[in-house]
């Protein structure tokens, strides 16, 4: 499967009893390592998700618009121990932040882009500040669609029937 194109789908098949079909959506080279910084809002209900992405969301546009440094916020705003150092997390391998976090830094973020990420922290906006590319590892973006195989009622019946046939003959 990875070494198809782009574009290309491979399948049905089936695993599990489960009909399967993949999709390769992207290849890129992954870096070895990422540098990024954040702004963490943390929120644990609906109504506090709400809430910090509507503060990440204005944050963002203050950078964007040139208001405010990242620095400046992250020292204002932020909730973790990265505040003070103006966010900064410093370099991470592939792995090393929960999966939302990982995702984003090492397959989605362009360098010096801000994007929002939302983990079981709270919502996050973020930038990649640096990559390090070593090992020019390829990955590969794939999209699975799967299906349970699960008999019909017309066939759950006609075996059903077949059992109480047997059953009844001995």
């Amino acid at each position: 499967v990875f070494s198809l194109p782009v574009g290309e789908v491979y399948g049905p098949y089936e695993e599990s009893g489960v009909y399967k079909v993949v999709k390769i959506r992207d290849r890129k080279i992954i870096p070895d390592s990422v540098e990024s910084r954040h702004i963490l809002r943390p929120a644990s209900t609906y109504d506090q998700l709400v809430v910090a992405n509507q503060t990440i969301d204005s944050l963002k546009t203050l950078i964007e618009n040139g208001t405010n440094t990242f620095e400046e916020l992250a020292a204002s705003f932020g909730t973790d121990g990265t505040a003070s150092k103006g966010g900064d997390l410093g370099y991470v391998a592939q792995g090393g932040m929960v999966k939302p976090f990982n995702d984003l830094i090492f397959f989605k973020a362009e360098q010096g882009a801000l994007e929002i990420a939302f983990t079981q922290f709270g919502v996050h906006l973020v930038e990649v500040t640096g990559k390090k590319f070593i090992t020019n590892t390829e990955g590969v973006k794939v999209a699975y669609l799967s299906e349970d195989i699960v008999p019909s009622d017309d066939t759950r019946n006609e075996i059903y029937e077949k059992a109480t046939a047997f059953i009844g003959q001995n």
